[in-house]
């Protein structure tokens, strides 16, 4: 005897919800507030800018104590650059004067992006540093697609078993 619950009694179909809707929550709260964490030395994680950045700043704090630490600020940013809430991933390392990475003249009206102000950062970085931005729209997307085709796959082996 096969089960015939509908989608919506399904545990799998709640938690899934769940997880998708902090998805969107955690999303929302990157575009207004910044909320980072010194792993350790100089490794730092944040939420910021419609995405998760993880970096290894250039300076050493070796020798500092500066051991755990974790900060929630307001995004002040936006009133000088603008944030796109679809911005693309970014994967970088230290530029050493590299002009690659120099944010172009811009106009007096148009602000230039927090995507733009990331690769910037780098510019005069050691080697040794490095930034990774992980969009929230690529996470949301790397766990809907997945799960949605699991609840339709559940769907249709349990209508083949009738």
């Amino acid at each position: 005897m096969t089960d015939r619950r509908p989608y919506y009694r399904w545990r799998s179909f709640w938690l899934g919800l769940f997880v998708v809707v902090s998805l969107v929550w955690i999303w929302s709260d990157s575009l207004r507030f910044a909320s980072t964490v010194v792993l350790k030395d100089d490794y730092h994680a944040g939420n910021i800018g419609g995405g998760l950045l993880f970096e290894r700043i250039g300076f050493s704090t070796r020798g500092i104590p500066i051991g755990y630490d974790m900060r929630r600020d307001e995004f002040t940013l936006l009133t000088e650059m603008t944030v796109s809430p679809m911005p693309p991933p970014l994967l970088m390392r230290g530029g050493e004067g590299d002009d690659s990475n120099r944010l172009p003249d811009y106009a007096k009206d148009a602000l230039p992006t927090f995507h733009d102000a990331l690769k910037s950062g780098m510019l005069g970085e050691p080697r040794h540093a490095w930034r990774v931005f992980i969009p929230h729209w690529l996470v949301m997307l790397g766990f809907v697609v997945p799960w949605v085709s699991f609840l339709a796959w559940r769907v249709s082996s349990r209508r083949r078993s009738v």
